[in-house]
């Protein structure tokens, strides 16, 4: 099968929508709903994700009416970015015009190929709208008593409709023909899926997902090699998100195998705020985390028990920290690579110990004022931000570690902030992401 550049980008867009709109509905109607989804979905699947297209539109402000989409500018906006062609697209797809359902849908990937499934409210509508932006016939064929459609990596089978760069007719009849057990119905954790009442559920079997990624064999393991370290049994990664008019959260952790968060292995503490909105003024990014004495000690003795101890020079500089470290820039870029670059304040806390080699290096980067157990490093001209840091240091509260920017020339052209901590929760460690639209 030959696709074209611009069908290829309808396709790709589909899955990547499907993951940024994700949602499930606590009804039981939806329930139902996602289980005869799941009863389409490969078992041995790495991802998998539930959709409810119109609680996802709703409440991130757009608009649902009479099962159908006419209103979803911010998340078109979100998925095309700056693809102008992308955009036009979107703005099919998400209308009345497409005959697709606002009801649950499901992504998921197979084999490192992503697939989406969603109801149609009118298989003829979609059919025939969809010739009148990539020209050309469906192919009919026949599967047991039923049709499947498909065009250019698209089926349509009754009210169903299968979407993946992997999918024709062949593919899709298996997916229709899979049995309860080789079905992602017969996976335990589905079943919290169907019954979840967030705007994303998300679920990925970590073996799977590095079998078939691009990393190679080196990186591969040591990802492996890391994740053991840090959990205990670390098995799956599952998350939710939920949108509204003020933008997105999003928050991802891992299970055993038995399903329940897995351990995190580290000390970890938390965050001092006051540490943070110490750093005074406003800046474009700004970072903190709290290395206890603990976490240093326990990163000393990984080092030992692998064969050997830290280099004497990072064991000099390390040794002394304990409590909260940020840092805040004017830097323009997201990246945090660039703070030390541009304008910036930063503040160490330590035991007070045997810190002259550490003072010593952050001499390097800018000036250094001691005050107590506290190294507070200073460069350039620095508080013109947009994120205050007073406000940052109540976001990072109750955090091991934090992050928040200010997107500038973005190619998220709707988001305007971005925020991501780390939290010690139920006994691991979730990851918490949160977008704000402009």
């Amino acid at each position: 099968m030959s696709f074209t550049k611009d069908s290829m980008r309808f396709i790709k867009a589909l899955p990547f929508l499907c993951l940024l709109i994700l949602a499930t509905s606590c009804s039981s109607d939806s329930a139902e709903q996602i289980k005869d989804l799941f009863a389409t979905v490969p078992a041995d699947a790495e991802i998998v994700a539930v959709c409810n297209i119109a609680e996802s539109i709703k409440h991130s402000g757009g608009k649902i009416s009479d099962g159908n989409v006419e209103n979803a500018d911010r998340i078109i906006t979100l998925v095309a970015g700056k693809d102008a062609a992308l955009k036009k697209r979107l703005q099919w797809i998400l209308s009345p015009e497409s005959g697709i359902s606002a009801e649950p849908a499901v992504c998921f990937f197979q084999g490192g190929a992503p697939v989406v499934e969603a109801y149609l409210s009118d298989a003829d509508k979609f059919r025939k709208g969809y010739l009148s932006i990539e020209p050309g016939e469906w192919t009919e064929v026949k599967s047991g008593k039923s049709s499947i459609f498909v065009k250019d990596g698209i089926g349509v089978c009754g009210n169903k409709l299968i979407v993946g760069r992997n999918v024709n007719a062949d593919y899709a009849g298996k997916l229709l023909g899979l049995s309860e057990v080789e079905s992602f119905n017969s996976v335990d954790y589905s079943e919290k899926m169907t019954e979840s009442d967030d705007d994303i559920t998300l679920w990925g079997d970590i073996d799977r997902l590095l079998s078939f990624s691009s990393a190679g064999f080196a990186v591969k393991t040591q990802i492996r090699l890391g994740l053991g370290m840090l959990f205990n049994n670390p098995k799956y990664l599952v998350g939710n998100a939920n949108f509204d008019k003020k933008g997105v959260e999003l928050e991802t952790y891992i299970l055993d195998n038995t399903l329940k968060p897995s351990k995190c292995e580290l000390e970890l503490s938390k965050i001092d705020p006051a540490r943070v909105a110490s750093l005074g003024g406003n800046a474009n990014g700004i970072a903190a985390i709290a290395v206890s004495g603990k976490l240093v000690k326990q990163i000393q003795d990984v080092a030992s028990s692998a064969g050997g101890a830290l280099p004497a020079m990072f064991s000099s500089i390390l040794s002394p920290l304990d409590g909260t470290i940020a840092i805040a820039s004017e830097a323009a870029s997201s990246s945090p690579a660039t703070y030390l670059n541009d304008g910036f304040r930063m503040t160490i806390s330590t035991n007070g110990k045997e810190d002259a080699q550490l003072a010593q290096t952050l001499q390097g980067f800018g000036a250094v004022d001691i005050e107590g157990k506290v190294l507070n490093v200073s460069k350039g001209s620095y508080g013109n931000g947009a994120l205050s840091l007073q406000s940052t240091a109540e976001e990072f509260k109750d955090a091991w570690f934090g992050v928040a920017y200010k997107l500038q020339d973005s190619s998220l052209p709707s988001i305007n902030t971005l925020l991501i901590k780390g939290v010690a929760s139920d006994n691991t460690l979730k990851l918490r992401m949160k977008l704000e639209w402009k």
